[in-house]
Protein backbone atom coordinates (compact mmCIF):
# COMPACT_ATOMS: atom_id res chain seq x y z
CA UNK A 1 0.00 0.00 0.00
CA UNK A 2 1.20 3.26 -1.03
CA UNK A 3 2.46 5.41 1.68
CA UNK A 4 0.17 8.61 2.88
CA UNK A 5 3.07 11.23 2.47
CA UNK A 6 3.85 9.52 -0.94
CA UNK A 7 0.09 11.42 -2.20
CA UNK A 8 0.11 13.97 -0.49
CA UNK A 9 1.70 15.92 -2.93
CA UNK A 10 -1.04 15.29 -5.35
CA UNK A 11 -3.91 15.22 -3.36
CA UNK A 12 -4.89 18.93 -4.06
CA UNK A 13 -4.28 18.50 -7.71
CA UNK A 14 -6.72 15.55 -7.97
CA UNK A 15 -8.80 17.42 -5.88
CA UNK A 16 -8.60 20.15 -9.09
CA UNK A 17 -9.15 17.30 -11.45
CA UNK A 18 -5.64 18.90 -12.86
CA UNK A 19 -3.46 15.54 -11.90
CA UNK A 20 -1.65 13.92 -15.12
CA UNK A 21 -3.93 10.91 -16.55
CA UNK A 22 -0.41 8.21 -15.74
CA UNK A 23 -0.36 9.68 -11.99
CA UNK A 24 -4.44 9.12 -11.00
CA UNK A 25 -4.28 5.45 -11.12
CA UNK A 26 -2.09 4.91 -8.50
CA UNK A 27 -3.87 8.14 -5.93
CA UNK A 28 -7.17 6.43 -7.08
CA UNK A 29 -5.69 2.90 -5.98
CA UNK A 30 -4.72 4.61 -2.24
CA UNK A 31 -7.88 6.11 -1.99
CA UNK A 32 -9.99 3.36 -2.28
CA UNK A 33 -8.17 1.93 0.65
CA UNK A 34 -7.30 5.40 2.93
CA UNK A 35 -9.99 7.59 4.64
CA UNK A 36 -7.77 9.82 5.60
CA UNK A 37 -6.70 10.70 2.49
CA UNK A 38 -10.49 10.55 0.93
CA UNK A 39 -11.20 12.56 3.67
CA UNK A 40 -8.38 15.18 2.10
CA UNK A 41 -9.59 14.98 -1.10
CA UNK A 42 -13.00 15.82 -0.05
CA UNK A 43 -12.30 18.89 1.88
CA UNK A 44 -10.28 20.64 -0.96
CA UNK A 45 -13.48 19.95 -3.29
CA UNK A 46 -15.73 21.31 -0.96
CA UNK A 47 -13.01 24.56 -0.53
CA UNK A 48 -13.10 24.66 -4.12
CA UNK A 49 -16.97 24.69 -4.61
CA UNK A 50 -17.50 26.89 -1.61
CA UNK A 51 -14.96 29.68 -3.63
CA UNK A 52 -17.05 28.75 -7.12
CA UNK A 53 -20.65 29.63 -5.44
CA UNK A 54 -18.62 32.96 -4.00
CA UNK A 55 -17.25 34.87 -7.07
CA UNK A 56 -20.44 35.41 -8.36
CA UNK A 57 -21.24 37.22 -5.70
CA UNK A 58 -20.59 40.67 -3.94
CA UNK A 59 -17.76 42.96 -5.09
CA UNK A 60 -14.32 43.06 -3.57
CA UNK A 61 -12.95 46.12 -1.67
CA UNK A 62 -11.77 48.77 -3.81
CA UNK A 63 -7.83 47.53 -3.90
CA UNK A 64 -7.99 43.90 -2.41
CA UNK A 65 -8.02 42.08 -5.65
CA UNK A 66 -5.09 44.24 -6.35
CA UNK A 67 -3.20 43.31 -2.96
CA UNK A 68 -4.26 39.38 -3.87
CA UNK A 69 -2.88 39.33 -7.32
CA UNK A 70 0.83 40.81 -5.93
CA UNK A 71 0.49 38.15 -3.29
CA UNK A 72 -0.06 35.41 -5.83
CA UNK A 73 2.71 36.69 -7.96
CA UNK A 74 5.21 35.87 -5.04
CA UNK A 75 3.80 32.27 -5.22
CA UNK A 76 5.57 29.56 -7.15
CA UNK A 77 4.82 27.32 -9.60
CA UNK A 78 1.98 24.77 -8.83
CA UNK A 79 0.93 26.74 -5.51
CA UNK A 80 0.13 29.83 -8.29
CA UNK A 81 -1.15 27.75 -10.59
CA UNK A 82 -3.76 26.60 -7.80
CA UNK A 83 -4.58 29.48 -6.29
CA UNK A 84 -4.95 32.12 -9.75
CA UNK A 85 -8.23 30.28 -10.11
CA UNK A 86 -9.57 31.82 -7.62
CA UNK A 87 -8.63 35.55 -7.83
CA UNK A 88 -10.93 37.07 -10.78
CA UNK A 89 -12.85 40.66 -11.05
CA UNK A 90 -16.02 40.45 -9.02
CA UNK A 91 -14.43 37.47 -6.63
CA UNK A 92 -16.35 37.64 -3.43
CA UNK A 93 -15.15 38.29 0.16
CA UNK A 94 -16.01 34.71 1.08
CA UNK A 95 -13.54 33.53 -1.75
CA UNK A 96 -11.43 36.18 -0.21
CA UNK A 97 -11.64 33.95 2.56
CA UNK A 98 -10.84 30.60 0.73
CA UNK A 99 -7.34 32.38 -0.73
CA UNK A 100 -6.23 33.18 2.30
CA UNK A 101 -6.58 29.38 4.07
CA UNK A 102 -5.24 28.44 0.72
CA UNK A 103 -2.10 30.59 0.88
CA UNK A 104 -1.44 29.39 4.39
CA UNK A 105 -1.99 25.63 4.12
CA UNK A 106 1.64 24.21 4.25
CA UNK A 107 3.43 23.05 1.72
CA UNK A 108 1.29 25.92 -0.68
CA UNK A 109 4.59 27.81 -0.76
CA UNK A 110 2.68 30.97 1.75
CA UNK A 111 2.42 30.62 4.89
CA UNK A 112 3.96 29.76 8.52
CA UNK A 113 1.89 26.82 9.44
CA UNK A 114 3.60 24.05 11.77
CA UNK A 115 3.03 20.74 11.37
CA UNK A 116 2.99 18.52 14.55
CA UNK A 117 6.30 17.19 15.80
CA UNK A 118 6.83 13.24 15.65
CA UNK A 119 9.15 11.02 17.77
CA UNK A 120 11.80 9.13 16.11
CA UNK A 121 14.57 6.72 17.26
CA UNK A 122 17.83 6.55 17.00
CA UNK A 123 17.42 3.03 15.23
CA UNK A 124 14.82 4.21 12.79
CA UNK A 125 17.56 6.82 11.52
CA UNK A 126 20.04 3.62 11.71
CA UNK A 127 18.14 0.92 9.89
CA UNK A 128 18.06 3.78 6.86
CA UNK A 129 21.71 4.44 7.24
CA UNK A 130 22.82 0.31 6.79
CA UNK A 131 20.16 -0.87 4.80
CA UNK A 132 19.74 2.47 2.01
CA UNK A 133 23.54 3.95 2.38
CA UNK A 134 26.16 1.60 4.03
CA UNK A 135 24.63 -1.71 1.90
CA UNK A 136 22.38 -0.67 -0.52
CA UNK A 137 23.30 2.72 -1.84
CA UNK A 138 19.88 2.92 -2.85
CA UNK A 139 19.32 5.86 -5.02
CA UNK A 140 16.06 5.83 -6.26
CA UNK A 141 15.90 9.33 -7.66
CA UNK A 142 19.08 8.88 -9.93
CA UNK A 143 21.63 11.52 -7.87
CA UNK A 144 24.65 9.77 -7.68
CA UNK A 145 27.20 11.86 -8.73
CA UNK A 146 25.44 14.99 -8.91
CA UNK A 147 26.39 18.27 -7.75
CA UNK A 148 24.34 19.07 -4.56
CA UNK A 149 22.93 21.99 -6.49
CA UNK A 150 21.22 19.75 -8.99
CA UNK A 151 20.50 17.12 -6.81
CA UNK A 152 18.32 19.87 -5.36
CA UNK A 153 16.45 21.45 -8.13
CA UNK A 154 16.02 17.60 -8.99
CA UNK A 155 14.19 16.23 -5.89
CA UNK A 156 12.30 19.64 -5.40
CA UNK A 157 10.57 18.62 -8.86
CA UNK A 158 9.72 15.12 -7.94
CA UNK A 159 9.05 15.56 -4.23
CA UNK A 160 7.45 19.00 -4.35
CA UNK A 161 9.29 20.60 -1.61
CA UNK A 162 13.07 21.29 -1.01
CA UNK A 163 15.14 19.12 0.71
CA UNK A 164 18.53 19.63 2.32
CA UNK A 165 21.13 18.61 -0.04
CA UNK A 166 24.58 19.85 1.50
CA UNK A 167 27.89 19.90 -0.72
CA UNK A 168 30.07 18.11 0.86
CA UNK A 169 33.09 17.62 -1.63
CA UNK A 170 35.39 20.08 0.62
CA UNK A 171 34.65 17.63 3.47
CA UNK A 172 36.00 14.80 1.15
CA UNK A 173 32.69 12.73 0.33
CA UNK A 174 30.72 13.03 -3.03
CA UNK A 175 27.07 12.37 -3.20
CA UNK A 176 26.26 8.86 -3.32
CA UNK A 177 21.97 8.80 -3.55
CA UNK A 178 19.23 9.60 -2.59
CA UNK A 179 15.44 8.44 -1.66
CA UNK A 180 12.68 8.70 0.54
CA UNK A 181 12.99 5.60 2.81
CA UNK A 182 12.17 5.78 6.39
CA UNK A 183 10.17 3.52 8.95
CA UNK A 184 7.58 6.16 10.60
CA UNK A 185 4.14 6.55 8.99
CA UNK A 186 3.30 9.99 7.86
CA UNK A 187 6.51 11.44 7.86
CA UNK A 188 8.02 12.86 4.90
CA UNK A 189 11.94 12.36 4.66
CA UNK A 190 14.49 12.63 2.63
CA UNK A 191 17.69 11.00 2.72
CA UNK A 192 20.82 11.58 0.87
CA UNK A 193 23.71 9.32 1.68
CA UNK A 194 27.50 10.45 1.03
CA UNK A 195 30.61 8.56 0.44
CA UNK A 196 34.09 9.60 0.89
CA UNK A 197 36.39 10.60 -1.36
CA UNK A 198 39.38 8.62 0.17
CA UNK A 199 37.62 5.07 1.07
CA UNK A 200 34.03 4.67 0.07
CA UNK A 201 33.66 2.77 3.57
CA UNK A 202 32.74 5.62 5.11
CA UNK A 203 29.39 6.70 4.49
CA UNK A 204 27.15 9.56 5.73
CA UNK A 205 23.66 9.96 6.01
CA UNK A 206 21.71 13.84 5.79
CA UNK A 207 18.30 13.60 6.78
CA UNK A 208 16.08 16.07 6.16
CA UNK A 209 11.95 16.09 7.47
CA UNK A 210 9.32 17.89 6.45
CA UNK A 211 8.45 18.91 10.20
CA UNK A 212 10.28 18.74 13.80
CA UNK A 213 11.08 15.13 14.93
CA UNK A 214 12.03 14.33 18.61
CA UNK A 215 14.48 11.99 19.17
CA UNK A 216 14.04 9.48 21.32
CA UNK A 217 16.39 8.95 24.42
CA UNK A 218 18.66 11.90 23.13
CA UNK A 219 21.03 13.70 25.02
CA UNK A 220 22.67 17.46 24.36
CA UNK A 221 25.56 17.08 22.74
CA UNK A 222 28.46 17.95 25.55
CA UNK A 223 31.47 18.45 23.20
CA UNK A 224 33.40 21.40 21.53
CA UNK A 225 30.21 23.98 20.12
CA UNK A 226 29.37 24.63 16.38
CA UNK A 227 31.93 27.31 16.09
CA UNK A 228 29.73 28.02 12.60
CA UNK A 229 26.34 28.41 14.50
CA UNK A 230 27.00 28.69 18.02
CA UNK A 231 23.35 29.10 18.18
CA UNK A 232 21.89 26.16 17.23
CA UNK A 233 21.24 23.09 19.71
CA UNK A 234 22.30 19.45 18.98
CA UNK A 235 20.91 16.30 20.08
CA UNK A 236 23.08 13.26 19.66
CA UNK A 237 22.02 9.22 20.71
CA UNK A 238 23.18 5.95 19.48
CA UNK A 239 22.04 3.08 17.84
CA UNK A 240 24.72 0.13 17.92
CA UNK A 241 27.89 1.72 16.82
CA UNK A 242 25.82 4.30 14.52
CA UNK A 243 25.61 7.76 16.07
CA UNK A 244 22.99 10.14 15.40
CA UNK A 245 23.51 13.69 15.29
CA UNK A 246 19.86 15.81 15.23
CA UNK A 247 19.32 19.40 15.06
CA UNK A 248 16.28 22.07 14.06
CA UNK A 249 16.16 24.46 12.16
CA UNK A 250 13.01 26.61 12.87
CA UNK A 251 10.00 24.12 11.85
CA UNK A 252 11.45 21.36 11.02
CA UNK A 253 14.56 19.08 11.47
CA UNK A 254 17.89 17.64 9.74
CA UNK A 255 19.84 14.76 11.06
CA UNK A 256 23.17 13.30 10.27
CA UNK A 257 23.86 9.80 10.63
CA UNK A 258 27.50 7.57 10.81
CA UNK A 259 29.59 5.32 12.35
CA UNK A 260 32.03 8.67 12.95
CA UNK A 261 32.97 10.23 16.08
CA UNK A 262 30.18 12.79 16.92
CA UNK A 263 32.80 15.35 16.63
CA UNK A 264 33.21 14.43 12.94
CA UNK A 265 29.45 14.66 12.64
CA UNK A 266 29.41 17.86 14.35
CA UNK A 267 32.06 19.38 11.74
CA UNK A 268 29.96 18.29 8.77
CA UNK A 269 26.54 19.93 10.53
CA UNK A 270 28.40 23.04 10.50
CA UNK A 271 29.48 23.45 7.13
CA UNK A 272 28.93 26.74 5.71
CA UNK A 273 26.71 25.74 2.58
CA UNK A 274 23.84 24.86 5.33
CA UNK A 275 22.95 28.47 5.77
CA UNK A 276 22.73 29.65 2.23
CA UNK A 277 20.36 25.95 1.50
CA UNK A 278 18.54 26.76 4.64
CA UNK A 279 17.32 29.93 3.19
CA UNK A 280 15.84 27.77 0.05
CA UNK A 281 13.72 25.63 2.68
CA UNK A 282 9.64 25.64 2.26
CA UNK A 283 7.84 28.61 3.45
CA UNK A 284 6.36 26.88 6.30
CA UNK A 285 9.56 25.89 7.74
CA UNK A 286 10.94 29.61 7.49
CA UNK A 287 7.92 31.39 9.50
CA UNK A 288 8.81 32.27 13.52
CA UNK A 289 7.95 30.21 16.03
CA UNK A 290 4.93 29.89 17.94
Amino acid sequence: MTNCSDMQPRLAVYADGELAAKLRAPVEAHLADCQKCRTEVERWQALRRCAQRAIASEALPPGLEQRLRQRLHTQSGTARRRLIKFVVPGLAAAAVIVVAVLLYLPGSGGGSVALAAVDVSAEDFARIYRKCAVDGHHDSHNCRGMSAQDARELLARELGFKPLVADLSAHGYVLGGACKCFPVRDLRVIHVHYLSQDTQAQVVSLFSADRRVRLKAASPFNGAPDRGRPDRSYEVAQAGQVNVLKWDEQRVSFALCSQMEQEQLLELAGAADFARFLRQLPAYARGPDR
